[in-house]
């Protein structure tokens, strides 16, 4: 928990999420299935207050799009869905998820980068995306190994890595 409270969260795939306290011996204390999360496996997840954000859609075979939820984790014990937003295209995924503000940054693999307002959680919407020049840095590129899937933020940087295409670096101050 990145408040500094005895919990750990982890994106466990098919399993959804799960959510462990850590005083004495580890236990599960709430688990969240797919089928509340659009059902799309979670594959990352990112903390930022008292609310987790998911990164839905198998990337490993199964061709689920991608989607981000939005989980209320003030009580841990009792975290719920407060959202979830699904991409209906496929080629996507989610390999990561990165927030700052009221802004969720979807890492969504072939589909590139993915903009979601999240100021109200249950209504997430699309605010812009990119797809970053595959022919880059090898003009013939291999597009099965092009993928947007690790996200940093630093200030008005984000930085995407992008699989076979590198790293890329996005101002991201509008």
């Amino acid at each position: 928990d990145a408040s500094g409270r005895p919990y750990l969260y982890v994106a466990s795939k098919e399993a959804g999420l799960r959510i462990y306290a850590l005083t004495g011996s580890p236990r599960l204390v709430r688990s969240i299935p797919t089928s509340e999360l659009g059902a799309r496996h979670v594959m990352h997840l990112a903390q930022s207050g008292n609310q987790l954000y998911l990164a839905l859609g198998n990337h490993w075979g199964r061709g689920e799009g991608a989607g981000l939820a939005v989980i209320a984790v003030r009580d841990p014990g009792e975290a719920g869905v407060v959202g979830v937003w699904k991409d209906d295209e496929a080629g996507g995924g989610g390999g990561a998820i990165a927030v700052s503000g009221c802004t969720a940054y979807l890492a969504a693999m072939g589909r590139g980068l993915i903009v979601l307002d999240v100021s109200n959680p249950s209504a997430i919407h699309v605010i812009g995306q990119l797809q970053p020049d595959p022919a880059y840095p090898d003009a013939r590129p291999d597009r099965g190994k092009i993928n947007a899937r690790g996200l940093a933020i630093r200030t008005n940087l984000l930085f995407l890595c992008y699989d076979a295409g590198g790293i890329r670096v996005i101002d991201i101050a509008d």
